[in-house]
């Protein structure tokens, strides 16, 4: 089987021989994964991306399930995304009531995050998780 660690080599960039070995041994001490947390879709991760950090699971959750449930069926990809957000002003009501309309919360940083982060992948040319 394949180790999933970085060889020395490319995490001495980093760390010394020693540190990196120190890591490694602590790494190999952990408990095995269990389950399968990934999210396979890709727009599920970019909108995932601006809200799990500092929320609670719950609120994340409840985010993210809105925002399939009620847009799901007409927001496939990056570019509908991003016209979706278009059709709100950028800026602090046009946010929130994005940020209402597309997770159900007034998260309208979190929407500007968004914006900003939809602009970015399309300006570099990533569409999908490929």
């Amino acid at each position: 089987m394949q180790s999933c660690y970085p060889t020395p080599s490319s995490a001495q960039a980093v760390l010394s021989q020693t540190d990196y070995e120190k890591l490694l041994a602590r790494c190999q001490t952990l408990p095995p994964h269990q389950g399968d947390y990934a999210v396979q879709s890709f727009l599920s991760n970019v909108i995932l991306t601006v809200l799990d950090y500092q929320l609670h699971n719950t609120i994340v959750n409840k985010a993210h399930e809105r925002f399939v449930r009620a847009h799901g069926d007409y927001i496939h990809d990056i570019h509908q995304l991003a016209a979706f957000l278009d059709r709100y002003p950028n800026d602090k009501q046009g946010n929130t009531d994005a940020a209402v309309t597309l997770w159900g919360y007034k998260h309208w940083t979190r929407l500007e995050q968004l914006r900003g982060l939809v602009a970015q992948f399309i300006s570099i040319g990533v569409v999908d998780a490929d």
